[in-house]
């Protein structure tokens, strides 16, 4: 039995935070002592979602936006330090076996200022088209630094790790390990009724997730807008985020009516299972999360290429196609007129997508980071 302490930014989430969910799981499964360090996050609230064998480990408060050597300024600045030393003593004394950083940014800083036998940190981002944790070191290579402090850096995707190292130099101690899947939870969610029904006689293309410029949503209403036009369809949006107001004035503006924007969902896969089709349009992905799952999910994809799908997808799955207005109008026209192609696509998906390797191979993969 090891003691395992994992801190991320978040309990429940995206992606990150379905790594944290299958990680602890896993781990207690096979007889571990988990602890999390969540900020602003109860025991209690992890007790609800893992259960009463998963602690809380006081964790390191962040600073306070304040004006700089203002007197709210200097009170954040002795809190932080006084949380951040009481928080290594508590560390100390508890001898963790493991730590892992479970995101990248501050929770990775933190982290690498801790003590254990072996420290973990991971990557789920694409520097070369997010290097959002820059505002977080004063240079590339103060990050870079950081990472050299752990034992060894996860990146989702050998997509990811380029990017890091494209961006801020090789740590040389990245590797890659793709994000567990737990697909057997994923068909059963999935058998829950979905709760609303479509209401054309046409293909259902659903896409899932942020509505955030990553994700490109602009463009696929431009293409459902001219679609509609000659094509009988509809598209589900499930997700919500920072443009859903600028995506909901444009549909009003355009009249786009074969567009559902529904917003988050605390179970999205019945929908995923409703669709024809699955359809991402996004500019960039570091895992490319919820294509795998409509894989799962035996639902064939459209996408628009970007390097981490090209990393984990199968055209005899779907189309992947250039991220602009004219393939991605031709991919979904080809989808509407010739129906059978959909069919071809569930079948090959049935035959040679291999589910046995997206959980307990995945995760063993991981756990060796620390057993060896």
């Amino acid at each position: 039995m090891k003691k395992i302490l994992i801190a991320n930014d978040l309990l429940k989430g995206g992606g990150v935070e379905n790594v944290l969910d299958n990680l602890v799981r896993y781990l207690l499964e096979r007889g571990n002592s988990v602890s999390l360090m969540i900020p602003g996050c109860t025991q209690n609230q992890i007790s609800d979602f893992f259960g009463s064998n998963v602690k809380i480990q006081s964790y390191i408060c962040s600073l306070k936006k304040a004006k700089r050597f203002s007197p709210a300024w200097f009170i954040n600045r002795c809190q932080h330090v006084f949380y951040m030393y009481f928080c290594r003593l508590q560390i100390f004394f508890k001898q963790y076996d493991v730590i892992i950083a479970l995101k990248e940014g501050p929770i990775m800083r933190q982290i690498s200022k801790l003590h254990a036998k072996k420290k973990i940190a991971w990557v789920h981002t694409d520097y070369n088209y997010m290097h959002w944790t820059k505002s977080c070191f004063h240079s590339d290579e103060e990050e870079r630094k950081c990472m050299m402090k752990f034992d060894k850096v996860v990146c989702v995707s050998k997509a990811s790790a380029d990017s890091v190292i494209q961006t801020i130099g090789d740590s040389g101690n990245l590797c890659v390990k793709y994000n567990p899947l737990d697909y057997e939870r994923i068909i059963e969610k999935a058998q829950q009724p979905c709760p609303i029904k479509r209401e054309t006689t046409g293909p259902l293309f659903v896409s899932i997730g942020r509505l955030t410029s990553q994700k490109n949503y602009t463009l696929l209403l431009e293409v459902c807008a001219e679609l509609e036009k000659k094509y009988d369809f509809e598209l589900w949006i499930v997700g919500d985020g920072r443009d859903r107001q600028a995506l909901e004035q444009m549909i009003q503006t355009h009249q786009i009516k074969s567009v559902k924007l529904l917003g988050n969902q605390s179970n999205p896969y019945p929908f995923i299972k409703a669709a024809d089709v699955f359809v991402s349009s996004a500019v960039w992905e570091s895992f490319g999360l919820a294509i795998q799952e409509a894989l799962i999910l035996g639902v064939p994809v459209v996408t628009t290429e970007c390097p981490a799908i090209r990393e984990v997808f199968d055209t005899r799955f779907g189309v992947m196609v250039g991220a602009d207005s004219d393939n991605l109008y031709a991919a979904m026209e080809k989808i509407i007129l010739q129906p059978e192609r959909c069919e071809e696509y569930r079948e090959n998906i049935k035959q040679y997508y291999n589910l046995d390797d997206l959980y307990e191979k995945r995760l063993e993969s991981i756990c060796t980071l620390w057993e060896e």
